[in-house]
């Protein structure tokens, strides 16, 4: 397993979560949501560093069987020493009782947990089963040990892998479809934030069989050039010194937080404060999620999965794989950019995608049948969190382009529902009445 959390940091964690999840979701008994920890095996699947695949053998499958055109890895070369651990997991929904609801799952970003989808998570759940986990080795998901030179030993599609046959294992526990070999999870909408956004995107590109559309909220595609305000002379020109020397020796937040634990409030409640807009959070929720915030970040006795975010980005956020060069070549699904109008994260590689597959789209289209549509959606008034900021936007953007609710309403009276949606917090009886029915 493994290595052992902090219990008190923990605690305090889920019990932030508890709290903030309740104001938002209602009573978990009343059988709107619940939290589970899904055991994953990482050995179980074999792991698939090929982009565009068809799909993705058990790697118990028998000699002789037809090999694939695919070219497949073992697990890394660095792999964590447990080949077993649990994803935290939350299950919301549908609050409308439904033979077959779409499935929408959510990926936090770098430093981040499931809590802060929060605002979203009531909005979707009125007509999906939605998914959200913990990243493997990230805020309440158990956390792996690896080898002490993993983060200078692993590629970029090493570090990549870990993560995307980690999420490929827990998507057949929560989403089984055929049993046997080749079985693959039923395919669901995949809602990607930051470096969840990043990680989204190779995940479609690995498991393209398993993704019916990608939103991507604010996604971490890296920078070209050092942004402006880490320079000299930019508003956070200290900031930008510590990171590059951090980067360099391999040293994340998280590690310092274990250290100074005090900086870590005060750098989040600064930062937060200027990646949200918080207009949508209660004073009581800010405090909440920044306890949650330094408690995840506070979890293990070392870095566990944090440090591979460096195999993927170098220095100053810049992609050691770019995604324009990947994505108009592998991706399959359509995919959704939203980013906040304030945006730190920069836009240009999205814009990139978007021009290639609009160039290349008769010429895909022949091949394939279809070709890969992109588009890109700004969120006026918000900045990196842009399902804090604006989540009714966020959930009609996603909702209005999930096939499965075409037939129930129009896009206005759509917009109706989410309006009422954001204003309750409390559960109505209706929605208790119909929390009852829904099958789970």
């Amino acid at each position: 397993m493994g290595g052992v959390p902090s219990q008190k940091a923990r605690e305090q964690a889920l019990a932030c979560e508890a709290e903030v999840l309740t104001a938002n979701l209602g009573p978990s008994g009343l059988g709107r949501w619940h939290l589970s920890n899904v055991l994953v095996n990482f050995s179980g699947i074999q792991a698939n560093c090929a982009e565009g695949a068809v799909s993705s053998r058990p790697s118990s499958s028998p000699r002789g069987s037809p090999k694939s055109s695919t070219k497949a890895s073992e697990v890394p070369r660095a792999a964590p020493s447990s080949q077993h651990f649990r994803i935290h997991t939350l299950e919301v929904g549908p609050w409308t009782p439904s033979e077959n609801p779409p499935t929408v799952v959510l990926l936090h970003g770098w430093g981040d947990g499931i809590l802060l989808f929060v605002k979203l998570l009531p909005l979707l759940a009125r007509f999906c089963r939605v998914l959200a986990l913990d990243l493997p080795g990230m805020a309440l998901s158990e956390r792996p040990e690896f080898p002490a030179d993993y983060v200078t030993a692993w590629r970029s599609s090493e570090a990549e892998d870990f993560f995307t046959t980690t999420l490929h294992a827990w998507a057949l526990e929560m989403l089984p479809q055929d049993a046997g070999e080749g079985a693959a999870p039923r395919p669901f909408y995949l809602v990607g934030h930051s470096f969840g956004g990043y990680l989204s995107m190779v995940y479609a590109m690995r498991h393209p069989q398993d993704v019916l559309k990608l939103f991507l909220l604010s996604p971490m595609l890296g920078f070209r050039a050092e942004p402006a305000m880490f320079k000299p002379g930019g508003d956070y020109e200290n900031v930008g010194r510590i990171i590059r020397s951090a980067v360099k020796r391999h040293i994340t937040p998280t590690a310092l937080v274990r250290r100074f634990p005090g900086m870590h409030a005060i750098a989040w409640s600064v930062v937060f404060s200027r990646l949200a807009s918080r207009k949508t959070l209660t004073k009581r929720e800010v405090k909440q999620i920044t306890r949650y915030k330094i408690s995840i970040a506070s979890l293990g006795e070392k870095d566990s999965s944090e440090p591979l975010f460096y195999s993927c980005f170098g220095s100053m956020l810049r992609p050691r794989r770019p995604m324009e060069l990947r994505w108009p070549r592998h991706g399959r699904c359509d995919c959704v950019f939203l980013y906040g109008q304030s945006d730190f994260m920069e836009s240009e590689s999205a814009r990139e995608i978007c021009k290639a597959l609009a160039a290349c789209s008769t010429a895909v289209a022949s091949k394939r049948g279809r070709a890969s549509h992109a588009e890109i959606i700004s969120v006026p008034k918000a900045s990196h969190y842009p399902h804090i900021d604006d989540p009714a936007m966020v959930a009609d953007v996603i909702l209005q382009q999930l096939s499965e609710l075409s037939h129930l309403m129009s896009p206005e009276s759509l917009d109706v529902v989410v309006e009422e949606a954001l204003q309750q917090h409390e559960p109505s009886p209706r929605d208790s009445a119909l929390a009852g029915a829904v099958a789970r």
